[in-house]
């Protein structure tokens, strides 16, 4: 992997004029931790707040740690299911914790389990992800899918990167076109890694085509057509996986042209 894409996104959207804010996990934490996974603890926002301050703490590369932060990820995850915790998590300050460490986290375990947050949090949520643009996860996310080895947590991220630019909130959308994000979905579509890695970039492509020709705007499509995306989905029509196929129709439909 090439960790210098990654190191200069950390030094360019982190602060490194001053130490963490979080130290390693003391012992108090650590109780805490058990007590919640034991559901002594049921308060949301304790449960949020303390699990993004363990994610958020030094990385020391132990596996106790690790399991810890694994931990902590899954009591994130089960409350941030909900739509109004999801965007407390951002108007208190702890989305961008996610992001650093869904991006930046030695641990590949937790790395996808960080994941797994942000997908849930910025689906069909304009306020998260508005805070997810705001706090650089688009060049982040970029970074690790051209980068990343690992097929499970490229899925993974390409899944985020779904969830951040569809939908009615439209700049990131607009971002991940200017950042040439066709390119990147035509070289994932002819790479067809995985069946859901296809599946997560024709969804993204019918997107962009649908909410920018229907405001009036042929220069996605109009791209896709120079880049020759749309021989790769004449392709794709041959495709053995039928929901592939049924995906590929819909957005050719999008565009108006047919096979």
């Amino acid at each position: 992997m090439d960790w210098q894409g990654l190191l200069r996104w950390s030094m360019q959207y982190t602060d490194g004029t001053r130490p963490s804010e979080f130290k390693p996990m003391d012992e108090e934490t650590k109780q805490w931790l058990k007590d919640a996974l034991s559901s002594v603890v049921v308060d949301d926002n304790e449960i949020m707040q303390k699990g993004v301050k363990i994610l958020s703490e030094l990385e020391t590369g132990s596996p106790e740690e690790c399991e810890q932060k694994e931990k902590a990820a899954e009591l994130v995850l089960q409350v941030i299911e909900n739509l109004d915790m999801a965007q407390n998590m951002v108007k208190l300050g702890y989305f961008k914790h996610i992001i650093k460490c869904m991006i930046g986290s030695q641990y590949p375990s937790v790395r996808k389990m960080c994941a797994s947050i942000f997908t849930s949090a910025v689906q069909n949520n304009p306020i998260v992800q508005a805070n997810a643009l705001a706090e650089h996860a688009l060049e982040g996310l970029c970074a690790r899918i051209n980068e990343e080895t690992d097929l499970q947590l490229k899925e993974q991220y390409i899944a985020c990167l779904s969830g951040l630019v569809r939908g009615q909130y439209s700049e990131a959308r607009n971002q991940f076109i200017q950042m040439k994000g066709l390119d990147t979905i035509n070289l994932l579509l002819v790479s067809g890694e995985s069946p859901r890695i296809v599946k997560k970039c024709l969804l993204m492509l019918s997107d962009i085509i649908y909410n920018t020709r229907s405001k009036g705007n042929e220069g996605p499509t109009n791209e896709c057509l120079n880049l020759g995306i749309f021989e790769t989905l004449n392709y794709l029509m041959n495709n053995q996986d039928k929901e592939i196929v049924e995906m590929t129709q819909w957005v050719l439909h999008n565009t108006e042209i047919k096979c």
